[in-house]
């Protein structure tokens, strides 16, 4: 039994085969070009990027010697191929280094603003269209989802809290919350290891979201009262 892992990147696809104690079976690896049809286009052809990165996998596959018993994918997010209806590509995929909407961006940039932290670590031009303010006293419902792929279940936690109208100087978009028992939630979120963004809605559907997806959709959830 072995596992494949497959990268699609902007310049190439590679497919790497490893035996279940992480040792490397089988490589390989196929170029596709970035096309520049102008000086401020930069696409791919996703038919042929597709072809490549099935050329990938077959030959890893194949040179492997043992049976491919899962695969996982990573590749570029920013890239898009538009599809017709009937699912065939309509042109090629844009990647993010394309600047074709810079004039977009840059009319984000004077309505919304830059991401006043962001924009002094990565190039400034990829923070546009932040949103500045304080988000108004009021209940609301928060949730995080998350997917626990080792043990294949989705997993949640929810809960009701209160945005204030406490003093705070600071900058971006902000608030101060009130969640009952908050340190117990914090200990839960840390020790089942969950990412620490989370949603809110200025509303009040704890309850009801918590039955959605934990009764009838059987997810794992936690209710924090």
């Amino acid at each position: 039994m072995s596992y494949m892992g497959v990268d699609i990147g902007t310049t190439g696809c590679k497919a790497v085969v490893f035996d279940t104690g992480g040792r490397q079976l089988a490589r390989a690896y196929r170029k596709h070009p970035l096309l520049t049809p102008r000086e401020d286009r930069a696409e791919l052809d996703s038919r042929d990027v597709l072809e490549q990165c099935l050329a990938v996998i077959r030959e890893a596959a194949g040179a492997g010697g043992d049976p491919v018993r899962a695969l996982c994918v990573s590749s570029q997010g920013e890239a898009f191929t538009p599809v017709g209806a009937d699912g065939a590509v309509l042109g090629n995929a844009m990647v993010s280094s394309d600047g074709r909407a810079s004039a977009i961006t840059q009319s984000w940039s004077r309505e919304y603003g830059l991401h006043d932290i962001l924009s002094n670590t990565v190039p400034r031009e990829t923070t546009w269209g932040t949103v500045h303010g304080r988000v108004r006293a009021e209940l609301f419902t928060y949730l995080r989802l998350s997917t626990d792929d080792y043990n294949g279940r989705i997993m949640g936690y929810l809960g009701k809290g209160e945005l204030t109208d406490d003093p705070l100087t600071t900058f971006g978009g902000y608030g101060v919350v009130r969640i009952p028992n908050y340190q117990r939630l914090l200990t839960y979120i840390c020790e089942t290891g969950y990412e620490h963004h989370v949603s809110i809605n200025l509303a009040r559907t704890a309850r009801s979201v918590n039955e959605a997806l934990g009764k009838y959709l059987g997810w794992d959830m936690y209710y924090h009262l």
